[in-house]
């Protein structure tokens, strides 16, 4: 009986570290992946996968073929990936080289030249939510993309959905945790504020009442 509970400690143990593992660069280097060979399915130049972040109504990138993560960080409102991400629908966008927008400041920042987009929500599993997106750009030969491109894409989200929504849960619990901190620390220095504050009034008694002590006797 003894053994058995060593080989399930050990078990458990080796379980947790996996876990710890899948965590810190599992999940990173999966989405990575589907980054890497999206393009090649698509024929497309390029893929991304952005996370929404509620709390400053903006978006940002997870990961992408070409460049590193939060390299990229747009306002929903204006850009193609935050529309998407907020109205929970696909987009696919032609001729966007000719037009203005935030694509163009991207483009002027990394370099690129962004054409024609496919672009698809990753819907939450756990929440209502739409947490992230996937963005296809540039069609290879000048081509638009297709229905067919955007159902693959669309299955593709599905895949990912809890490695997404894992990554946009983390955003909501570091926040939450930040705001406990300074909760706490509000509520450490109140106390010490009362301490003092009840050191010095213990001070002004002694003051107060050693005279007449002296005095009595």
């Amino acid at each position: 009986m003894k053994d058995l509970q060593q080989k399930l400690a050990t078990l458990a143990r080796k379980q947790t570290h996996i876990q710890k593992q899948w965590l810190d660069t599992g999940q990173k280097r999966l989405l990575k992946l589907v980054t890497t060979f999206m393009p090649k399915l698509l024929e497309a130049e390029s893929c991304s996968i952005f996370i929404q972040d509620v709390t400053r109504d903006k978006v940002w990138l997870a990961c992408s073929t070409k460049l590193g993560e939060r390299e990229i960080e747009v306002p929903k409102q204006g850009s193609v990936v935050g529309e998407v991400i907020s109205t929970g629908r696909s987009q696919m966008r032609t001729d966007m080289d000719k037009q203005t927008g935030i694509h163009k400041l991207i483009d002027s920042d990394t370099g690129f030249v962004t054409r024609n987009i496919l672009c698809v929500p990753i819907k939450g599993v756990t929440t209502n939510e739409t947490t992230g997106a996937i963005q296809a750009l540039n069609k290879y030969n000048d081509q638009e993309f297709t229905e067919e491109d955007r159902i693959m894409l669309e299955e593709m989200a599905y895949h990912v959905q809890m490695l997404v929504e894992n990554i946009f849960l983390g955003q909501e619990i570091f926040i939450i945790s930040e705001k406990v901190k300074k909760r706490m620390a509000m509520v450490d220095m109140a106390l010490w504020t009362w301490a003092a504050f009840m050191f010095v009034m213990g001070l002004i008694v002694i003051a107060y009442v050693t005279p007449f002590v002296i005095n009595g006797f």
